[in-house]
């Protein structure tokens, strides 16, 4: 299938597709218009050796022409039933301050929200 200019980030790597689509713990649901995917949203599994598997949701993304049709919706319960379906108790979601779509669609679904979180990333590069 094609995908439509928006729904990831970059291009799609073939090895890296590969490799997550290998683990029986990373899931992707797409949404697929004419053979064209215009949406998209992963989640992974996690274990811990002291709790109970947990999911978060790692990304979703709607083609920009295709946003505010409730695609986003809809691949968000999809996830959540998959996880569900899994036997997954609990899932979590993060976005930035200013996504109000993203927000709106997640507050409707998982009505917990824990505020003062903060994040930290950086390359492992040496």
């Amino acid at each position: 299938s094609r995908v439509a200019d928006g729904v990831f980030d970059r291009a799609i790597r073939p090895d890296m597709l590969r490799r997550f689509l290998v683990h029986p713990e990373h899931h992707m649901a797409v949404a697929l218009e004419g053979g064209v995917v215009v949406g998209m949203c992963t989640a992974n599994e996690y274990l811990h050796p002291d709790k109970d598997v947990q999911a978060w949701i790692n990304e979703l993304g709607v083609a920009p022409t295709h946003r505010r049709r409730g695609i986003g919706r809809a691949l968000v319960v999809a996830m959540l039933d998959r996880l569900r379906g899994r036997g997954v108790p609990r899932v979590w979601i993060a976005t930035e301050h200013d996504n109000g779509p993203a927000r709106a669609i997640y507050r409707s679904l998982l009505p917990e929200v824990t505020e003062g979180i903060v994040m930290y990333e950086g390359g492992l590069a040496r």
